[in-house]
């Protein structure tokens, strides 16, 4: 009479193996879960405005730094002659505050991670006009040169 040990050892290493592949499950899904950021940079922030009123774009800034931990660079001189900006009281997202503020202007409005909004000016070159040359191609003697082609490079 032989006694076969597999099959009773089988269900224990069957559990076993079990329990060790929900444990590794676990942990993995404990540590990429874990990894995400902790912060999330939110553009819904609410601003208050308490009364209607008339705002330079940096009285807009300050209002929006007051309420919030945004900080914003921008050159100081980019908002010289910029129209003043009229914003009703109530309550108001930061980003459509934003929006509306700077609406008449070519900006371009980069947010970062750590809550700073970075404002520059957005430059349009203005296209190159064609130029229409005309005129004959000459050797050193004066003959005109046949199928010459002229290119203008920049």
């Amino acid at each position: 009479m032989e006694i076969n040990l597999s099959r009773v050892a089988f269900p224990t290493w069957k559990r076993m193996l079990d329990a060790i592949m929900k444990t590794f499950l676990f942990l993995f899904c404990s540590s990429v879960f874990s990894l995400t950021s902790g912060t999330i940079f939110s553009q819904n922030a609410t601003i208050k405005i308490t009364s209607d009123a008339t705002m330079t774009i940096d009285e807009v800034f300050e209002v929006i730094k007051q309420q919030t931990d945004y900080n914003f660079i921008y050159k100081s001189d980019l908002f010289e002659g910029y129209p003043k900006v009229s914003v009703k009281k109530g309550l108001i997202k930061a980003e459509k505050l934003l929006k509306h503020s700077l609406s008449s202007g070519n900006f371009i409005i980069k947010m970062s991670d750590d809550n700073t909004i970075v404002i520059s000016e957005n430059w349009v070159s203005s296209p190159q006009e064609d130029v229409l040359v005309t005129g004959q191609v000459k050797d050193v003697n004066g003959i005109p040169l046949p199928g010459m082609t002229v290119y203008i490079s920049s």
